[in-house]
């Protein structure tokens, strides 16, 4: 799988945190003996989709962290080849396998807190 397929992970994670936490919720509600609605209130499924979304950005977060340093070394070794200086890794090795080689140099530099570096920002 190529990176970017590896990034389409984050929308199915989402939808089914969602779905997931809607039948928690709609469960918890029958079972307090409140109404039976198959809905949720505006309330309750924006809080689903908040927790849902955290969720599915915490868990594919790392993937994206990874996929920038590959693109950023890309770029880097592209402009070393212009200028001459050959060298770089083929492009085809930009791929999965190449994601866990960079999360894995992450984590022996700065543990789990490299991966999510600018999570603030997201």
């Amino acid at each position: 799988l190529t990176p970017a397929l590896l990034l389409t992970v984050n929308p199915a994670l989402h939808y089914t945190a969602f779905d997931r936490l809607k039948l928690l919720l709609l469960q918890r509600r029958a079972a307090g003996g409140g109404a039976t609605s198959e809905q949720l209130t505006a309330t309750e499924a924006a809080g689903a989709g908040l927790v849902a979304k955290a969720v599915a950005t915490l868990v594919t977060y790392p993937l994206i962290r990874a996929k920038v340093v590959l693109m950023t070394r890309a770029a880097t070794e592209s402009e070393a080849r212009t200028r001459g200086r050959g060298g770089g890794e083929s492009r085809d090795k930009m791929g999965a396998v190449m994601m866990l080689k960079v999360l894995q140099q992450l984590y022996a530099r700065d543990g789990v807190r490299a991966w999510y570096e600018g999570v603030p920002m997201q």
